[in-house]
């Protein structure tokens, strides 16, 4: 008679390993608001554009041409395209220099006949796109990263481009293509130019304030803030050293 030995298996070792998570810079808004919504920021944003480039706020003036005042439009703008998509980003930008134009044409519809038509045509969409970039580069890039500092660092890349994409197009479009260097190494005082320090003040603190304003939805904020210093910091020592403030 064969015996059988029954051995009790030694327990398996239940082994939980730590799981491995990558801490997401940015937490994604629960309730994106969609609709009216949406175009209600989307229109308060590019409002506050054309209040930046007006009279109106007596602390600064004329506000356009402060670097801190436009930089919040841009930051905003930037903020628009990370949270909400690249093509609200651009639609901050399209509202805010692309009303004017169209409205201007609707107002003249002779103007379209006129022999400098195309041109001036071609500055509006200059200047428009101009704002658009602001926009819509950083939400571009928030739909492949959700960490702070790229995204800041491309909104305040934007926001030092658009400028001398700016003075380039309209050099361009004003029949002068031959002075395009000349202008984009000439300080003119309004800080477009890359040669400006003006210009990199604007630009530093766009990502500043994009990094301050994203600690919101961080899961790390005090990192996120640490990043708007980073920018910001430099930007002050620009203005100390007479840079545009």
């Amino acid at each position: 008679m064969s015996r059988q030995f029954t051995e009790d298996a030694p327990p398996t070792a239940s082994v939980t390993l730590p799981r491995v998570r990558i801490v997401e810079s940015i937490i994604p808004i629960p309730h994106r608001p969609r609709g009216a919504a949406l175009a209600v920021l989307v229109v308060a944003t590019a409002l506050w554009g054309l209040v930046v480039d007006s009279p109106f706020i007596p602390l600064l003036r004329p506000t356009g041409n402060s670097t801190l005042f436009q930089s919040t439009t841009a930051a905003a703008f930037a903020l628009l395209g990370i949270l909400f998509g690249p093509l609200a980003g651009a639609l901050g930008g399209l509202v805010r220099d692309g009303i004017g134009p169209l409205a201007t044409i609707l107002l003249h519809p002779g103007m379209v006949t006129h022999p400098g038509f195309l041109a001036w045509l071609a500055r509006a969409v200059v200047d428009t796109l101009e704002d658009v970039v602001l926009g819509w580069v950083p939400g571009l890039l928030a739909v492949r990263t959700q960490r702070v500092l790229p995204l800041a660092a491309a909104s305040a890349a934007a926001a030092w481009l658009s400028l001398p994409f700016l003075v380039a197009g309209t050099t361009l479009f004003s029949d002068h293509p031959n002075q395009i260097w000349l202008a984009l190494t000439t300080r003119a005082g309004d800080w477009n130019e890359p040669v400006d320090p003006g210009l990199t003040v604007y630009a530093l603190l766009t990502g500043a304030l994009v990094a301050l304003a994203l600690a919101r939805w961080t899961t790390r904020p005090r990192i996120s803030l640490e990043i708007a210093l980073l920018f910001a910091a430099p930007a002050v020592l620009l203005i100390a050293l007479g840079a545009h403030p």
